[in-house]
């Protein structure tokens, strides 16, 4: 960070500039693709879920013989 100080009359001029770094676009560019990440991770997910049942309904009827007796 870079400061600059002038001070020409009573009033006090601050000029402050500030530079992205490597780290930051790094860190920017991390971010964006743990979100692009993790939307395609859920949507497969989801996907995979449904495809696993419609392949093997047997383990459906299993999900939901365990939530009875858990209920009861």
């Amino acid at each position: 960070m870079l400061g600059i100080t002038f001070q020409l009359s009573a009033q006090t001029l601050n000029v402050r500039v500030n530079y992205s770094t490597l780290l930051d676009h790094v860190a920017k560019w991390g971010a964006f693709f743990n979100v692009l990440f993790a939307i395609f991770a859920i949507f497969f997910l989801a996907y995979n879920k449904k495809k696993f049942y419609q392949k093997n309904p047997d383990w459906d009827r299993f999900k939901q013989r365990k939530k009875s007796t858990i209920i009861n």
